[in-house]
């Protein structure tokens, strides 16, 4: 059954010419299959635009990347120390810089999905100017994983030392075979230890580019916006992320593993250094190309769940919201609902 507030989202979206699919993103809670197909067909209808603005963000950084590193497929020697600390420079900067495409897509897609005027300019704009909060939820979001991880760390770790103590001491008596169960028990209270934390952090907080980018939060209150949306359905979005995240990391492994082979060829004929140079950097801004179809289908789940969560704030206003406005009306009000429950 729909609740009232769906049903008068939908009225909403029907009396305002919504079209059926992005009425079903708005008014009804998709399953994993219909994330997937929603968010195939608005990467489809948008390819044009979403193709650009990762052309004018990932070139330049693809680029550089690509001039500033040196391929090793040996041991590093250790004058390259400074050179390997350059490269890992460059690829956090290169990383953060992306994050401008992925507040830009957000931005695209939640046009198409309210029936806007999507465009290519006007997104990365919107981009460019969310960018310094969404990093500074970013670097929040690393402060606070820091603080929950190190010292959850630094007690396992101590334990499972004890334990494996316990081990060498009891080797060589008929109470081996106790020491190693609790050195095994210890690994896996580690393991369990920093693991599920970390997970149930990003599963919580992972929707803060999309809060900061379409509902317009500072830094701080992004993380509470993504907070109180999953609050209450966290399996489920779990569920639904590590789906996507399976998709993304296949694509991920296949570009890492062409560029290794890159480093190999370059290793093994350095002539040819410069050429396959030319070709990493084309499957990386495939690899771009293809994986943002998978951002593409986490913003419709997130738009999903905030439409449901908050549809007065979120679908009836933009609906009606002037097509290329660079403006989303939907910010306090969101808040305010969501904080409310």
């Amino acid at each position: 059954m729909q609740t009232t507030a769906q049903t008068t989202a939908q009225t909403t979206a029907q009396t305002t010419g919504q079209t059926t699919a992005d009425a079903r993103i708005t008014t009804q809670r998709l399953g994993f299959v219909d994330v997937l197909a929603e968010g195939w067909r608005h990467y489809a209808r948008n390819f044009v635009p979403i193709l650009l603005i990762i052309l004018c963000v990932n070139i330049p950084i693809t680029v550089v990347s690509a001039l500033v590193s040196t391929p090793r497929v040996a041991g590093m020697a250790a004058g390259d120390l400074g050179a390997s600390m350059r490269q890992g420079l460059v690829a956090l900067l290169a990383g953060l810089v992306a994050y401008i495409s992925v507040l830009a897509i957000a931005r695209a897609v939640e046009d198409s999905v309210l029936g806007r005027v999507v465009s290519a300019r006007q997104s990365l704009w919107h981009g460019l100017k969310r960018w310094p909060a969404a990093l500074g939820s970013l670097f929040l979001l690393w402060l606070l994983l820091l603080a929950v991880l190190v010292p959850i760390s630094i007690v396992s770790m101590l334990a499972f030392f004890v334990l494996s103590i316990l081990f060498s001491a009891s080797m060589g008596s008929e109470v081996a075979i106790v020491g190693l169960l609790l050195a095994m028990v210890g690994f896996f209270v580690v393991f369990a230890a920093i693991f599920v934390p970390a997970v149930a952090i990003m599963v919580y907080l992972g929707f803060y580019p999309y809060a900061s980018s379409l509902r317009r939060q500072g830094p701080l209150a992004a993380l509470r916006y993504s907070w109180n949306l999953v609050r209450g359905q966290a399996l489920r979005v779990f569920g639904y992320q590590f789906g996507i995240g399976l998709l993304t990391g296949f694509v991920s492994l296949c570009v890492l593993m062409f560029a290794f082979a890159g480093g190999v060829l370059t290793a093994i004929a350095p002539d040819l250094a410069a050429p396959i140079r030319i070709v990493i950097v084309v499957a990386q801004l495939l690899g771009s190309i293809v994986g943002a179809l998978f951002t593409v289908m986490t913003i419709v789940f997130f738009l999903n769940l905030d439409c449901l969560k908050h549809p007065a704030a979120n679908v009836v206003p933009a609906v009606g919201f002037a097509a290329g406005a660079d403006e989303t009306p939907a910010s306090s009000e969101g808040v305010q609902g969501a904080t409310a429950e």
